[in-house]
């Protein structure tokens, strides 16, 4: 594709892995199909949610009118030899056709960085309001979290969320991410 006179490369959009069960579980969906080895939701973003204007803001860049379409995310969860393998894509709809978005890659981390923060936003209300209404200590809080998200499957330990817990908190305002960085990748904190 041609952008601002030059030859660029575009990619399917996909979500990083860690974010599948996440976002699986916490998006409300329209489409669900569960089957012995395949979970998918189909989640249509309402036009007006902060979600939406990000990927329009994005899509906008690539395609003129696209105020005229709706955008949803599939999310798969299939269960593999050796474990569960996460997939995702952002489709753009319009009179029920549906065409995959793909973008540059650093629109790709553009967007996966706004879903980061929302992700790690959540981990640490998660550990801070079970820390608050139980006595399990910090570690088995974060254990909970891995298991609630299949975490673990992905990679992640107990210890480096745990820094990242303490990190986040040690900060007088809890929602200073959003106002001076953007997430770097999850494996690298």
């Amino acid at each position: 594709m041609t952008y601002k006179g030059k030859e660029i490369q575009l990619v399917p959009f996909r979500l990083r892995d860690h974010l599948v069960p996440f976002l699986f579980n916490e998006f409300k969906a329209e489409e669900v199909v569960m089957m012995p080895r395949l979970q998918t939701k189909a989640i249509k973003l309402n036009r007006t949610s902060s979600i939406c204007r990000i990927i329009n803001l994005i899509h906008a860049k690539y395609e003129d009118s696209t105020h005229l379409y709706d955008y949803r995310i599939q999310f798969s969860i299939r269960m593999v030899q050796g474990g569960k393998k996460f997939e995702s894509s952002l489709f753009k709809s319009r009179k029920d056709v549906h065409e995959i978005l793909r973008f540059t890659e650093s629109d790709n981390t553009y967007i996966n960085s706004f879903f980061e923060d929302i992700f790690r936003t959540a981990f640490i209300f998660y550990v801070n309001g079970s820390k608050q209404f139980t006595n399990i200590g910090v570690k088995e809080v974060i254990n909970d979290f891995m298991d609630e998200y299949d975490l673990l499957e992905l990679g992640f330990d107990t210890e480096a969320l745990r820094i990242l817990y303490y990190r986040e908190t040690s900060k007088e305002n809890k929602l200073t991410r959003f106002q001076h960085k953007k997430s770097n990748r999850v494996t690298n904190y």
